[in-house]
């Protein structure tokens, strides 16, 4: 067999790990590594649920924040949309792009090594924020409704629950989540009733700067999970790129030098 010939000879051995160039000691064969994956990102979950459980249930439902320090305000909000409200209305992309992104962290899990301990709990609050908020995309629904425009009041699309037949006249229309009595709103001026998923946020910063609030939008302990799991990856490679060695001119790598 001439050397062209033996060099596009597979491996019996070589499987999906070849393909993927997983490291000798990636962290996915390693059950500490495992380990520390899946537990902090349990825990991260089961906070974000049982918070947005406790809000949603002991928070009143109408705009009447409570204060923590006067600094965080805590105040029921549903969103359509994505991380911090952006994208309304847009579930089914979000959800899907939920799903590649829990993927793309397996992977990134799987090509590290078992000492990277601190890219493995980046990974694992990302892991929990994504999980967290598409938990309620799929599993929470609530009615947007869109009114028409009716003399001096504009056009109005608001989160509720329909109570009854969505096709009656009138349309018996009430508060998400609550037992308060629904208010009747003419079949005429409805121009549609869609049901979609959303996200349970509740907390809002109070921080301000020439008047001008520092951050507007309502949010959960997922998109802070999110926020943090990237915020240490991208400390992580940075750091770890600072610490790449450098090669002076007319020096070699050893390892190049041994391949050669």
């Amino acid at each position: 067999m001439d050397q062209r010939t033996e060099a596009q000879t597979v491996h019996p051995s070589a499987g999906p790990t070849s393909v993927l160039r997983l490291p000798p000691d990636s962290a996915i064969r390693h059950l500490p590594s495992q380990a520390r994956l899946w537990s902090i990102a349990a825990a991260a979950l089961f906070l974000d649920l049982w918070t947005k459980a406790w809000a949603f249930r002991t928070l009143s439902p109408v705009d009447t924040p409570e204060y923590l320090f006067g600094l965080v305000t805590l105040r029921r909000s549903l969103n359509p949309g994505a991380l911090f409200g952006f994208g309304q209305g847009m579930v089914d992309v979000f959800i899907v792009a939920s799903l590649v992104a829990l993927l793309f962290v397996v992977y990134l899990f799987a090509c590290s090594s078992r000492r990277q301990r601190v890219l493995h709990a980046g990974l694992a609050f990302i892991l929990a924020g994504a999980m967290g908020n598409l938990y309620d995309r799929s599993m929470v629904k609530a009615q947007l409704v869109t009114l028409a425009a009716s003399g001096s009041d504009p056009s109005d699309t608001f989160i509720a629950e329909v109570v009854g037949d969505p096709d009656a006249d009138p349309v018996q229309i009430r508060e998400w989540g609550t037992r308060s009595r629904p208010q009747p709103y003419a079949r005429e001026r409805i121009v549609s009733i869609r049901t979609k998923g959303v996200v349970r946020d509740f907390i809002r910063l109070e921080l301000s700067l020439f008047g001008r609030p520092l951050w507007p939008w309502v949010f959960n302990f997922a998109d802070v999970a999110l926020t943090v799991g990237v915020g240490i990856l991208l400390v992580y490679y940075w750091v770890e790129r600072g610490r790449a060695p450098t090669l002076k001119p007319g020096h070699t790598d050893s390892r190049t030098a041994a391949r050669t």
